[in-house]
């Protein structure tokens, strides 16, 4: 019953309706939406169950509840009008506004999980409640689920088959039993190579040259969920399974094979090497050293006694009773008559012999007895050599993983001799007690190799080197090579100084670490003394903050103003808007053709612009064509292919910058140096190179977008498949036409802050973009696992209210152990040589961070840690990061807009999709600068009747809209009429005065 409690708001509230029967109508509708998740229907109020009735009603002082309720409702529209109030109040919607977003929901949970139906059921119950949205009714709900999971199921399905159209049979045939065989084709490939054992090392080699040569390449990771490909796989050999989910779960079983085939047999091959030939040898050399033990210690004993009395032979002596010198022994007494005096010669004698056997020679070291243990398994070794061999495709990433490289191959032919040339071996490779063994063993005849010794040291080098990934397999997941774009150590020493110089951070670690971690602690320290009393902060489990991830509220005289801007703003066509932009910026004197010559055509405005339309709105040039001659076909094709080139392209955008940075709002916009980087899914030929399929079944990229704060597009990238944005911000932001958002000193008061969305391994996000020289800022609802944490060096400081969420340690030294390693790393990324998702793989194994990757991820909790504080304590700096995440969303929703032809489908495919892409994104900057051009004059003309608009609400209003602008159908590619001031005559505000009291703010 306590979720029937009425507050005493809610009670305040329900007191101010009229009659007892309407004020208990509407608790009882109050509470069932807090309890139940949904409101009862009208028919329904009358039935529910007396106890809650009654106990609502006492709470109103009203007697006979039951009764009182029975007459509620009669009035027309009265049930529905409450219905309405309660949703408002209490921030509840209907089903039927939230039923797409729980849909989508979904189909991601369907998509990219194994969950089964009564799990998405209890996840979208779940969500409804969270997103306070009504449930509907339960057979309405489980149909959804259901019919979710089986399309999920059957585009997965349709889309792991498409390339396979041809080879269906050969699919069938990979999970059919033949009639001689217990097992079928994939089964046997699906078994694995077995225990790690030196006669499954061949299997494991065969079963990845056989999974290879099936010639079904791996399934692309980011199109579809590994974790979704492995339950499917499952599947492959269950013939009760219908034929399409068969066959397509042997293409996930194979495209997984093939990922992991050859790790198998290194996995393996790793482990015999560690295990089976060195870890061997190790115990077997410990066993005997520890039953030598007493009598090696036995023997250090009597050494060490005289020993000490022999030196002691050298020095002059003082009686301490009489203070007589006694001369030095050796003076006087020969060292043979010193030792005949000795009771213990004969033991000493004993010991040195025992010292002799058992302590390795002079030169030696103490792994030369294990090493010496592996040699005595050179049959095993010969026997598996061809197949270690021949195995896999080694590669070698370092001059010295090379050279092992070159000693394994060569040793095929060496290992059957008993003694080989010096000439023959690389001695390089001889260190330590391999160089005893291999070079001066007693058996040996003169300038000869003693070849078990030097095969098992290559085999002991190429093991080290492995596990360091200096030597990798291709084909390989987890033992390729990462690092690939990376510059050498030689190249790296020569770039660090103008790498780091550029980047702007130190060569050394220590007093960078020093000056941050005090900025963290006076930050710290100051908020947890203003901490807001209210208990909107919370600390839960774990010392986690619980913050809440709801956006701010909106200014509520936002509305009003953008409701009078959007009919105030001159209306036409798409076409006339870019026309008038080009007069602005004489656009058209940028394009030349490829020899560098200007256009010839006449009205090569009209045009350019036909030309952009075509590929901008993805229409095509048959809808812009018309009977005027420069709506020639032929014309705008000849512009298309010879004009709207990339760097052309480029060069128009940045007029648009440099027009829309002189007018004095746009200044306004861009208060806080903030840009954001999001992506927009695009649907692609399945044909084209960038394009990837998706789980949906379609082939898509990803149409990333580089937002500066005054809402300008900078950069436009496309990006396979869908992916995090996050994990590609640098790549975008490094970028050379990105340079506009870069100041002088990258380590600046002021570093350019990025909004990006969240995803997987933030911390690491934080540190790669704080070392480059940016400030990641997602939004609260972004941030994953809301943590504080404190610099080692703070340990002992008291943060009052804050003291439990910081006891997470940010590790400085490991920070400047891998000091140089992460400066190579993002410089890597700096100079174009490593994407920066690349990068993240490979300080990211298996999904857990490698000592690399934690130690970015230290590096990143400082400013991660110093991002949420601001959250906490500043609510400007959190609506301005709300505000550019919802204007970059506004951009997607126009650019969807314009780009409305053929079903959103890229049609006209090129090298990186740079002409049609390029297009949508300059059209999508055109109106950007149209709008703001006219917001400027429309806050002029504000200004001008004494009716200005304050700055807070100019900061919040976007340039994105759209509803003044005709985009759709047969254009009209006409030059509007413009006055001196080469601008469109516009309508004089209403003198009427501003209601500064308005709700909503919805800009559209």
């Amino acid at each position: 019953m306590a979720l029937f409690d009425l507050t005493e708001s809610e009670v305040e509230l329900t007191l101010a309706k009229r009659g007892p029967q309407n004020r208990l109508g509407f608790a009882v509708q109050l509470t069932c939406l807090r309890a139940l998740g949904r409101l009862p229907k009208p028919q329904e109020i009358a039935s529910l169950p007396r106890p809650i009735v009654e106990h609502v009603a006492a709470q109103l002082d009203i007697d006979d509840g039951t009764a009182v309720l029975g007459t509620y409702g009669t009035h027309d529209g009265l049930t529905r009008r409450h219905t309405q109030e309660i949703r408002s109040l209490c921030g509840w919607k209907p089903y039927d506004k939230g039923e797409a977003a729980l849909k989508s929901m979904l189909v991601s949970r369907a998509t990219h999980t194994e969950e089964g139906v009564r799990a998405l059921l209890r996840r979208a119950v779940a969500w409804l409640q969270e997103e306070r949205v009504e449930l509907p009714g339960e057979r309405a709900l489980t149909d959804l689920v259901r019919t979710v999971r089986g399309e999920a199921d059957q585009k997965m399905w349709q889309a792991l088959l498409a390339p396979y159209a041809d080879r269906l049979s050969e699919l069938d045939g990979l999970t059919a039993v033949p009639d001689d065989e217990r097992r079928s084709p994939l089964a046997e490939l699906q078994r694995g190579p077995g225990k790690p054992a030196w006669a499954n090392l061949e299997r494991a080699f065969q079963r990845n040259n056989a999974v290879q040569l099936l010639r079904l390449p791996p399934v692309n990771p980011r199109a579809f969920s590994p974790r979704r490909l492995a339950h499917l796989a499952r599947f492959a050999a269950n013939h009760e399974a219908q034929k399409a989910k068969r066959r397509a779960a042997a293409v996930a079983a194979v495209g997984r094979l093939t990922e992991t085939a050859a790790d198998d047999a290194v996995d393996m091959l790793v482990h015999l090497i560690a295990n089976d030939l060195i870890g061997r040898a190790r115990r077997k050399t410990d066993k005997e050293r520890s039953a030598s033990f007493p009598d090696l210690a036995y023997a250090a004993a009597v050494m060490r006694e005289v020993g000490k009395d022999l030196l002691a032979t050298r020095h002059e002596k003082v009686d301490t009773a009489t203070g007589e010198i006694i001369p030095p022994m050796a003076d006087t007494m020969t060292l043979g008559e010193f030792l005949n005096q000795r009771e213990d010669l004969a033991a000493f004698e004993a010991a040195v012999t025992v010292a002799g056997e058992l302590a390795p020679a002079m030169g030696s070291d103490s792994d030369e007895a294990r090493r010496a243990k592996m040699i005595e398994r050179i049959d095993l070794l010969r026997t598996y050599l061809p197949h270690i061999v021949q195995g896999l495709a080694y590669r070698a990433g370092t001059p010295e993983a090379s050279r092992v490289l070159d000693a394994l191959w060569s040793l095929t032919e060496l290992i059957d001799r008993p003694a080989i040339s010096r000439v023959e071996v690389d001695k390089s490779l001889l260190t330590g007690s391999w160089k005893e063994l291999a070079l001066r063993a007693p058996h040996l005849a003169p300038d000869t190799v003693d070849t078990a010794a030097y095969a098992f040291c290559v085999v002991e080098r190429f093991y080290s080197r492995i596990l360091r990934r200096e030597i990798f397999v291709e084909g390989a997941s987890k033992w390729g090579n990462p690092e690939a774009g990376l510059p050498s150590a030689e190249e790296w020493a020569a770039l660090r100084a103008s790498v780091t110089k550029s980047l702007g951070l130190p060569l050394g670690a220590a007093d960078h670490l020093k000056r941050l971690g005090h900025e963290l602690h006076t930050k710290t320290r100051a908020i947890a003394k203003r901490l807001p009393k209210d208990g909107q902060t919370q600390i839960g489990d774990g010392g986690r903050l619980v913050l809440s991830t709801a956006p701010l509220p909106p200014d509520p005289r936002l509305r009003k103003v953008t409701t009078e801007l959007t009919g105030w703003l001159p209306k036409g066509d798409l076409p006339q808007l870019i026309l008038e932009v080009l007069t602005w910026t004489r656009g058209t004197e940028v394009f030349t053709t490829p020899s560098g010559e200007p256009p010839r055509q006449r009205d090569f405005d009209i045009t350019l612009s036909a030309a952009l339309v075509a590929l901008g709105c993805n229409v095509g040039v048959e809808a812009v064509a018309g009977n005027f001659p420069a709506l020639n076909r032929r014309h705008i094709t000849y512009v298309i292919d010879n004009f709207l080139r990339p760097d052309r392209l480029e060069a128009l955008n940045n007029r648009l910058l440099a027009r829309q940075s002189q007018l004095a709002v746009a200044a306004t916009w861009d208060g806080g140096h903030m840009a954001s980087v999001e992506g927009q899914r695009m649907v692609a030929p399945p044909n084209a190179i960038q394009a990837r399929l998706s789980p949906r079944g379609a082939a898509h990229v990803t149409h990333l977008t580089l937002l500066s704060g005054q809402a300008m597009g900078l950069r436009n990238e496309v990006v396979a498949g869908s992916v995090h944005t996050c994990l590609h911000v640098l790549d975008v932001l490094t970028d050379r036409r990105s340079n506009a958002l870069k100041t002088k000193n990258p380590r600046s008061q002021n570093p350019q802050k990025i909004v990006a969305e969240a995803g997987p391994h933030q911390e690491i996000i934080f540190g790669l973009l704080a070392l480059s020289g940016y400030t990641y800022t997602p939004t609260a609802a972004d941030v994953t696992d809301i943590t504080l944490a404190r610099m080692d060096t703070a340990t002992g400081e008291d943060y009052g209210p804050l003291q439990q969420a910081t006891r997470h340690k940010i590790d400085t030294a490991l920070i400047e152990r891998h000091w140089d390693e992460m400066l190579r790393l993002v410089g890597g990324v700096h100079l174009g040589r490593v994407r920066s998702a690349d990068a993240i793989r490979m300080v990211v194994r298996n999904g857990t961070p490698t000592s690399l990757g934690k130690a970015l991820a230290h590096y990143g909790k400082i400013f991660k840690t110093a991002h949420i504080l601001d959250l906490i304590d500043n609510p400007d700096y959190r609506r301005q990061i709300e505000t550019q995440s919802i204007r970059h969303a506004e951009r997607h929703e126009l650019a969807a807009k314009v780009y409305h032809g053929t079903e959103d489908r890229i049609h006209r495919y090129q090298t990186g999709m740079e002409e049609q892409l390029g297009a949508l994104g300059l059209i999508v900057n055109m109106v950007v600068l149209f709008n703001t051009a006219y917001i400027d004059l429309f806050l002029a003309k504000k200004t001008s009747h004494l009716r200005p608009v304050p700055d807070e609400v100019v900061r919040s209003l976007s340039p994105f809209l759209y509803r003044h602008i005709h985009m759709k159908g047969r254009y009209a590619f006409e030059m509007p009429e413009l006055s001196d001031s080469s601008m469109r005559a516009v309508e004089d505000l209403d003198d009427e005065p501003d209601d500064v009291t308005g709700g909503s703010t919805d800009a559209s």
